[in-house]
């Protein structure tokens, strides 16, 4: 039986994620289908700084 061999940038983010714990953040990597770095970004960076944006120009007018 073959073992389930991870792509390098899996193992990359594995690796990564496991730094992070020892690091004792908060961060957590999420496995999605594609795992690529670009929608890690886009949800744990982006996202949240769309919203505090958007409540800062709320708070402005």
């Amino acid at each position: 039986m073959k073992r389930n061999h991870a792509f390098p940038i899996e193992e990359k983010l594995a690796a990564l994620e496991h730094a992070l714990k020892l690091l004792n953040t908060s961060i957590t990597i999420t496995h999605t289908p594609m795992r690529t770095l670009k929608s890690m970004v886009k949800g744990n960076i982006i996202q949240p700084t769309i919203e505090k944006l958007e409540k800062f120009a709320n708070l402005k007018m």
